[in-house]
């Protein structure tokens, strides 16, 4: 690409940077601004978070040492006590529910136990108090690179604002 080219789109891009925003407000964005109507401010969304390895084996640590006696190494779980993680509704998708539901646990009526094996009478304990946003972030990660098709990684950042969320929920 020549010099005047490359320039040229510098130029451009410089330009058209915050097109349609407004540049000279700091006040954080509110769903009004996003769709028209009045509420809460809206989040930034959070970029991609890419796991290395050393992320993804916190993340089989982190299994070993919280999840292995009830989910089994397989992730297949036990029969009675804990649903399989092999393509889990709850682990694909939207990251919010299963953030929460690690942080604050699931009890029988949770929508993950209605839509797991039917012979799960137990629940799950919460693990926010017993586990960092690291350490949460890095076995969901790990989770769902293992047994489900979606392979995207699940941000300590992302586990923060639920984390907040969850307690501010109380």
């Amino acid at each position: 690409m020549s010099r005047t080219v490359a320039l040229s789109l510098v130029a451009i891009v410089a330009t058209c940077t915050g097109c349609g925003e407004q540049a000279d407000s700091n006040e954080p964005m509110t769903s009004s601004d996003a769709s028209g109507t009045t509420g809460e401010p809206v989040a930034e969304p959070l970029p991609p978070f890419k796991a290395d390895g050393g992320f993804l084996a916190l993340g089989a640590q982190v299994y070993d040492r919280r999840c292995l006696t009830c989910h089994e190494y397989d992730g297949r779980g036990v029969p009675g006590m804990a649903p399989t993680l092999h393509d889990a509704p709850l682990m694909v998708g939207d990251d919010q529910p299963v953030i929460r539901a690690i942080l604050a646990g699931i009890n029988t009526s949770h929508p993950a136990a209605l839509t797991a094996d039917t012979d799960w009478p137990g629940g799950m304990a919460g693990m926010a108090s017993a586990m960092s946003d690291q350490e949460v972030a890095a076995v969901l990660t790990y989770i769902r690179r293992q047994w489900t098709d979606d392979d995207r990684a699940i941000s300590p950042e992302a586990v923060r604002r639920e984390r907040e969320a969850t307690i501010a929920d109380r």
